[in-house]
């Protein structure tokens, strides 16, 4: 018998923007309330990126932490399974499977 090919989650990690807009701060600006907010759509509240942040910077503070997570170098992996959504484009284009060999130096650096 041949040995069926063997893969693992062995870590997850996620990472968020910092600034948090509250449903609050909404009602400051908009003839809402966080009541009918929370009602309608189950948001609390939202993140916020700053100007210069990236989803690949996020991306890339995620997978660091999964990596410390695990207790494994970048060398030890095959593969990087990164899934994200966000209001600019769909999940299926972003969520992708790549080598991990082509962006270990982007991940280090």
């Amino acid at each position: 018998m041949t040995g069926r090919p063997f893969a693992e989650v062995a870590s997850v990690g996620s990472a968020v923007p910092e600034r948090v807009l509250t449903n609050h701060e909404l009602s400051q600006v908009l003839d809402t309330s966080d009541q009918w907010i929370v009602e309608r759509t189950g948001i609390r509240e939202r993140r916020i990126a700053a100007p210069d942040q990236t989803v690949a910077m996020l991306s890339r503070d995620a997978s660091l932490l999964a990596l410390d997570r695990a207790g494994v170098g970048v060398e030890e992996l095959d593969t990087i399974v990164l899934a994200t959504a966000w209001s600019a484009g769909s999940m299926s284009r972003s969520a992708i499977c790549t080598k991990l060999s082509s962006v270990a130096a982007k991940l280090t650096s």
